[in-house]
């Protein structure tokens, strides 16, 4: 029973108290039902565990990580947390990743190269996702009730050439994406870098980065800024 049932059944049973008690109780289970969404969204910039003790990380990792929601009445459908794996997150994350699995200098300079590689080729997401229709949680699926995409301006939209489903999260990934939770299935979403035609996947000029997530469930298009 959600709390907008259990507020219906109170006002039919009439056994509340009288008109001031029903009152206090309706008002109790609309705080409750603001209440009851107190910890989906973590602090990014003071997470849970400092996992990752680097506080620039965390800066970058609040710039590019976007929240989104979508409610049918107090009852949730959808919550999502995406971060965009732009370079200056990359490079934040590499050199975290660095630190707390003790590389060496060469070692870290390598995975800094790995990374500058996969930004000039891709456009990378990692996806913490929720919803409640466990049936809706197939972004990875060939037959996914969801369309994704990347939006251009006068051009036709981008589809992922990968959508990976990460099974179980490790450690560090939890260290990284503190969002990543028992409740949420993580996903890694990959664009080319350009179309099939050689048309870059974020146009030059291009104010705004939109991932656009389309279903008949719902329609969610987290953005951010460019430069």
């Amino acid at each position: 029973m959600n709390l907008m049932t259990a507020a219906e059944t109170l006002l039919r049973r009439g056994d509340c108290g009288g008109p001031r008690a029903m009152t206090a109780w309706i008002l109790v289970l609309l705080t409750l039902a603001g209440c009851s969404n107190v910890g989906m969204r973590p602090s990014i910039s003071q997470p849970p565990a400092k996992l990752v003790d680097d506080k620039a990380y965390y800066e970058e990792l609040e710039r590019y990580t976007r929240y989104e929601s979508v409610y049918q009445l107090f009852d949730a459908r959808v919550f999502l947390a995406v971060t965009w794996q732009a370079w200056p997150f990359r490079k934040h994350r590499a050199l975290a990743t660095a630190t707390f699995r003790g590389m060496s200098g060469p070692e870290r300079e390598a995975l800094l190269a790995d990374e500058q590689a996969d930004d000039a080729n891709f456009v990378d997401f990692v996806v913490g996702f929720y919803v409640a229709d466990p049936t809706w949680d197939d972004l990875a699926s060939g037959k996914s009730i969801w369309t994704l995409e990347l939006p251009r301006e006068g051009e036709p939209p981008v589809r992922p050439i990968s959508v990976e489903r990460v099974s179980t999260p490790d450690a560090n990934l939890r260290a990284l994406y503190p969002y990543v939770n028992r409740f949420a299935t993580v996903y890694r979403v990959r664009f080319p870098g350009a179309d099939e035609n050689g048309a870059p996947t974020i146009p030059p000029g291009s104010k705004q980065l939109v991932l656009r997530f389309v279903s008949a469930v719902a329609n969610v298009e987290p953005s951010w800024p460019l430069p």
